[in-house]
């Protein structure tokens, strides 16, 4: 990963001790690097969240805002929040899983046969993946070739 993906990892984890949330542009924008491109958005959340396991993303403002550099960039606010209690023990291995077997979610989707959308919604605690029909939960275990059991412990 390129360093200046890992200095807004790295800054945005010491705030995460500091505050239950943190914004990543604003982060971004302290550091100097304020034409952060919003194709490499996603390496820094991942990152971001494969240290920091009980924040969430929360993704504001979706039509985003101008940046002040020499080239107008639409960006969106993205804000990560500490989970509550409620949401961490709704927490799976689901992401983890599809990530190691180099899946998207719409691949996961397409392999399952389960809605992209419940899928994120599992992902990100927003649903009980632990209160999934079986039906839904079988499928997704089969497209990862897991057991339901991998999928609900957690690691």
């Amino acid at each position: 990963m390129q360093t200046w993906k890992m200095n807004i990892i790295n800054k945005l984890s010491e705030k995460a001790k500091e505050s239950k949330e943190v914004n990543l542009y604003e982060t971004a924008n302290e550091l100097g690097y304020n034409d952060m491109l919003i194709a490499e958005t996603q390496d820094i959340i991942d990152g971001f969240l494969e240290i920091n396991h009980n924040y969430k993303v929360i993704k504001s403002n979706p039509t985003g805002q101008l940046t002040n550099s020499s080239t107008a960039y639409l960006i969106p606010t993205i804000v990560f929040r500490e989970l509550d209690l409620e949401e961490i023990a709704r927490l799976n291995n689901l992401s983890k899983i599809r990530k190691s077997k180099g899946f998207s979610q719409s691949k996961l989707a397409e392999l399952s046969g389960v809605n992209i959308r419940m899928i994120q919604k599992y992902e990100s605690g927003e649903r009980d993946f632990k209160k999934a029909l079986v039906q839904t939960a079988i499928k997704i275990a089969d497209a990862l070739n897991v057991t339901l059991d991998e999928l609900f412990i957690r690691i």
